[in-house]
């Protein structure tokens, strides 16, 4: 009993000791100093928690939160951390106060690895220094040291504590030479008794690597294989960083520089770096030196490529960045992916994509809006530089239009949406028209017409880029079909019409095209009589028309669909010159598709002939109603004509739509008045959307007659009324006038005119 209470005296001595003055401590030098001497001494005493080391601890973790920590102090502290002379609460708080103010040297990365194999710390805090290499990897110096421990960390996969950031560590230092089988089999076995979402992403970049040795089939799935856990402590390790990051002036364009390895850069903003920005990872190798592989082939890094000779002369023998990520800011990456046939590096690529999309903006325990734009700018200019959807991308809609709600990021979504690829509309529709349909119909006028902007680039880019894309993928799968039928050793036929190639089924592309201008057509309808054929919201369906009008001559597209009645009779009756001159002008465009379409002689499949068919006997007939009651209404005073309309429709009933006119019954008419009044009041010279102009046109005094004070009496004078128009720049009447009507001057002032279809 009397050794027992010497033992215990003699330990409150050692701790009253450890408590003396050394503890007052001011700066963080200090306080680090002080912790590493203490943890030095050759004492089995572990220090306890008090208030004087409670107090050194919370001066460490407050600098380090505000200000981070130089390289030194990180390297100090990994140390302390790895002699067990503390509690493991303290270690833990230690650990997540290892906040670089710069760099973390790759050393400290190493003695963190080592301690690992001591029994001093428990797995806890092996998993959460593990955690930490994560955290800080994009700002590590030198990775090359680390991936010298890839074998020796391949060892802890069988410690389930550390098992989950252990694969993701490793899946960010693999490279090919690291795929070995005893490795894959050693993941499978692990996989087989108890399947993990990291062992599977460990495993995916594996097959990536080397499909042949990984047998499993690794299925896409919604979620990613590493979700980021410690995003509160990652952010401070990014406002940290920034923070201390010096203030550069960026041009607008990301990839018009090649930044330096030293450069944070956070993608076409403001001139100064702000808070919170999203910093890409630097262009940081594995070896800044040239390195020999097992082949004994030079690698050259690339951030000893500076210039684009450079880029040719060693485009086969390059070293990638582990920083997959910046490649959304090197433009020599760019053409190295658009250029290279290697299929492993736009996998990778995609990999990263879709784990920072899930991040960042479907996994909602924290957002930052400022982060989320910087990314998806750099995801638009690198969307947009390829001239092709990427699938992730696609994907990536697919989960967030149903949460958006249709403000945040609008333009940069919508420039994501333009570029999405061709899919059967029935997953088009699913993945992303359906949810921009909802926001369609509860959103103001301004989103409409920006949301129809968006269909009309989303069109062109399916006309000039993606249907042209898939008929070659179909082509160029039918070959290597052919090619492994018939056990040809020959290599591997590229895809040299798509950087993310993958494998397509088989569809009608043509009806998706053909269905999704059927889709446009519905919403703008119902949009223009909601919001009372707005002026902005006609222009934007007709920009969207007239590219479907030139879908034939311009992009190649046998196609030929006209506006529904809807749409035409709103833009026909409209209060706007603008918009009516503008429809004059489309009538024009559609005969000239009409005839090219018809008279091509393009190779077309089964499927596209008959939609070809079918667009041009449906479509036909309803162009020339439309036709007909534009000129009978603007230039020839025959709108209500109904002897003359029932007529023809009876005679051609096949081709031709019921006339707008036509609803109107002829007892109605009667009660209206004088019937050759009614014919004219849609006149050129009378409409209302012109009258402002035949106001104008009278006081400039056509002819030299001053008793013109009447715009019924424009009726002699339409033909310089025209030619005023053409001044006022309402262009498109005077066009379909030249084109679609024939007129018979054989009189003085009786015109006869015909319609020319």
């Amino acid at each position: 009993m009397p050794s027992r209470m010497g033992k215990r005296k003699n330990t409150d001595n050692l701790r009253r000791r450890a408590e003396g003055p050394e503890y007052n401590v001011v700066t963080v030098e200090e306080a680090v100093d002080l912790l590493s001497r203490k943890c030095s001494e050759q004492t089995l005493v572990r220090l306890q928690l008090s208030a004087s080391l409670k107090t050194v601890i919370d001066l460490i973790e407050r600098t380090a939160s505000e200000k981070g920590l130089c390289p030194d102090h990180i390297d100090q502290l990994v140390d302390v951390i790895g002699s067990s002379k503390l509690p493991k609460i303290i270690n833990h708080r230690l650990i997540r106060s290892l906040i670089p103010s710069s760099v973390v040297p790759g050393m400290s990365v190493v003695k963190s690895v080592s301690w690992m194999t001591t029994d001093n710390i428990g797995s806890d805090t092996k998993a959460l220094f593990l955690r930490w290499i994560l955290v800080v990897f994009n700002h590590i110096d030198s990775k090359d040291i680390l991936h010298r421990l890839y074998s020796f960390l391949f060892l802890f996969i069988n410690y389930s504590a550390m098992r989950s950031p252990l694969c993701h560590l490793l899946y960010l230092l693999t490279r090919k030479e690291d795929v070995k089988s005893f490795r894959i089999q050693t993941l499978l076995k692990i996989h087989k008794s108890s399947p993990q979402p990291h062992v599977l992403g460990l495993l995916s970049i594996y097959k990536l690597f080397c499909p042949h040795l990984v047998a499993i089939s690794i299925v896409r799935s919604r979620k990613v294989f590493f979700p980021q856990l410690d995003r509160v402590w990652s952010a401070k390790v990014r406002k940290v960083i920034v923070a201390n990051a010096p203030i550069h002036s960026f041009p607008e364009d990301p990839a018009d520089v090649l930044p330096r390895p030293a450069d944070f850069y956070c993608g076409p903003t403001a001139k100064r770096q702000r808070p919170d920005q999203t910093v890409v990872p630097v262009n940081q190798n594995m070896a800044d030196i040239v390195r020999v592989t097992e082949n004994n082939r030079r690698l050259v890094p690339l951030s000893q490529i500076k210039t684009f000779d450079q880029l040719l002369q060693n485009i086969d023998r390059f070293e990638m960045p582990c920083q997959i990520g910046y490649m959304l800011i090197n433009r020599n990456m760019q053409y190295i992916l658009s250029s290279c046939c290697d299929r492993v590096l736009p996998m990778r690529v995609s990999y990263w994509l879709n784990h920072m999309l899930y991040e960042e903006f479907l996994n909602t325990y924290s957002s930052n809006e400022a982060r989320q734009e910087q990314l998806l700018r750099l995801v638009v200019n690198f969307s947009e530089f390829l001239q092709e959807g990427i699938p992730v991308f696609d994907n990536f809609l697919s989960r967030y239009l149903p949460i958006w709600n249709g403000h945040v990021h609008q333009k940069l979504i919508f420039k994501l949406i333009s570029r999405c690829r061709l899919y059967p509309f029935v997953e088009l529709n699913e993945m992303i028209f359906e949810p921009l349909r909802q926001l369609f119909f509860c959103s103001s006028v301004y989103f409409k017409c920006q949301l129809i902007a968006c269909f009309t680039e989303l069109l062109q880019n399916f006309a000039l880029f993606e249907y042209p894309r898939y008929k070659y993928t179909l082509q160029l799968q039918v070959q290597r079909e052919l090619q492994l039928q018939h056990g040809s050793t020959s290599e591997y036929l590229p895809d040299l019409c798509s950087v993310f190639s993958q494998e397509v089924e088989e569809f009608s592309a043509l009806g998706t095209i053909q269905d999704f201008i059927r889709f446009v057509d519905t919403i703008c309808v119902v949009g223009l009589q909601q919001e009372n054929s707005n002026l902005l919201l006609g222009y934007c369906v007709l920009n969207f028309f007239e590219q479907v009008a030139g879908l034939y001559n311009l992009s190649n597209v046998p196609l030929f669909h006209v506006p529904s009645a809807g749409i035409w009779y709103l833009c026909l009756f409209h209060h706007s010159a603008m918009i009516i001159a503008r429809l004059c002008g489309l009538v024009c465009k559609y005969r000239e598709a009409y005839a090219a379409l018809r008279s091509c002689n393009q190779k077309l499949t089964e499927d596209e002939q008959i939609i070809k068919k079918l667009s041009l006997h449906q479509s036909i007939g309803v162009i020339n109603t439309y036709m007909t009651d534009m000129c009978d209404m603007l230039w020839r005073n025959r709108s209500f004509d109904m002897r003359r309309k029932s007529g023809e429709a009876m005679f051609t009933k096949s081709k031709f739509t019921e006339s707008v006119f036509c609803l109107i019954k002829p007892e109605m008419l009667s009660q209206l008045g004088d019937q050759g009044h009614l014919n004219t009041c849609f006149a050129i010279y009378k409409n209302r959307a012109f009258l402002g102009f035949s106001y104008k046109f009278l006081k400039s005094n056509p002819g030299g007659n001053s008793h013109l004070v009447n715009p019924a009496a424009l009726k002699q004078y339409k033909e310089i009324f025209l030619e005023f128009l053409d001044q006022e720049h309402i262009h498109g009447i005077s066009e379909f006038v030249r084109t679609c009507i024939r007129r018979n001057t054989s009189t003085s002032d009786n015109t006869k005119e015909k319609d020319s279809v």
